[in-house]
């Protein structure tokens, strides 16, 4: 997940059960910092609700936007979170397992995945500005 501002969470989900887990490794898939012309609101906020949003690009396999939004508690202490970004197909397929209780740490959190914008080069612009241009011209 691409959060903005250069903060990104890779990770990998290994399942196993009993002995198994004694020999299961988990991978993480590499970055690919490449910019594949989405984009996504993205932000942080740890004990808010509400969030700062800018405009991230993002890359590689990130093809989603996500927003994940709720409360984690360790022991007794209980924290609002909110994170906004640019997510892979992969983890919106398995929210249910980037979702749920680690050690003392659980988290009452939702996940929503949407589809992205694309970035607007400066062709992309350019047919906006010519439209806008020829509704003045008519206009006058």
């Amino acid at each position: 997940m691409n959060l903005g501002s250069g903060r990104t969470i890779n990770l990998g989900i290994a399942c196993c059960m009993g002995d198994a887990c004694r020999t299961t490794t988990v991978t993480v898939p590499p970055a690919d910092p490449k910019p594949n012309g989405r984009r996504c609101p993205a932000c942080v906020a740890e004990l808010s609700a509400k969030c700062n949003e800018e405009i991230t690009d993002c890359t590689g396999a990130e093809t989603r936007c996500i927003e994940i939004a709720g409360t984690e508690t360790m022991g007794e202490t209980v924290t609002s979170l909110t994170l906004k970004g640019c997510a892979t197909e992969a983890v919106c397929a398995n929210k249910a397992e980037v979702l749920g209780s680690f050690a003392d740490i659980s988290m009452g959190l939702t996940l929503k995945c949407k589809a992205p914008g694309t970035a607007r080069g400066p062709a992309g612009l350019l047919i906006p500005a010519l439209a806008g241009l020829l509704f003045m011209l008519l206009l006058s």
